[in-house]
């Protein structure tokens, strides 16, 4: 995975949250082949990262290149990164997001884990969110069950002038099946402020 990203000679890495899962001890080779990538890594936790333990995994990565963002703005270029952690309130990003200080009138970027809120951060002067959770329902019929409560279920959405794009993951949750979703690491060319492709 690691080979690929270095491969595709990005400018800056996101990582919309569950890079931990909670289910094991955390090992500091699960994370030394990120001291290979040479660009930011941006990071928000998402609920898996949250089973780990916010603590244990602040405290781990913190000794790598990674920086995680809670309710935090990265400037970068022109851009701004905004990093919101893994919530259930149905609302937060609502409440969250005007007590953030970013410029609503720069490119704005939002990472969140949750697919979910999208009007409510296009509203708030979001560009473009990038969430995940979903692994687009991993295979065929849970795809039907994930789509009940995450309409956005994977890939790109567009709503007046607003992005969404939901990652499938780069790996899977339980079963190492999938069926009708993929495995990913998607490259984002930001031609200009409003479009993407």
């Amino acid at each position: 995975m690691i080979d690929k990203i270095i491969g595709l000679n990005l400018d800056i890495v996101f990582i919309t949250g569950d890079l931990f899962d909670g289910s094991s001890k955390l090992n500091q080779n699960i994370l030394k082949d990120f001291n290979r990538i040479t660009v930011p890594i941006l990071f928000v936790m998402g609920n898996h990262d949250f089973y780990q333990g916010w603590d244990e995994v602040s405290n781990f990565t913190g000794a790598s290149p990674i920086t995680i963002l809670c309710n935090d703005v990265f400037n970068f270029r022109d851009l701004q990164v905004v990093g919101v952690p893994f919530s259930w309130d149905r609302v937060y990003l609502q409440k969250t997001l005007p007590k953030i200080g970013f410029d609503r009138d720069k490119p704005t970027i939002l990472l969140y884990h949750l697919p979910s809120e999208f009007k409510a951060a296009k509203e708030a002067g979001i560009d473009l969110q990038l969430s995940g959770h979903t692994h687009a329902g991993q295979f065929f019929p849970f795809n039907y069950f994930i789509s009940l409560p995450f309409p956005y279920i994977g890939g790109l959405y567009e709503d007046q002038g607003g992005y969404l794009y939901v990652f499938q993951g780069t790996g899977t949750l339980g079963s190492l099946m999938r069926l009708g979703s993929r495995c990913e690491i998607t490259l984002i060319n930001l031609t200009s402020k409003k479009s993407i492709s």
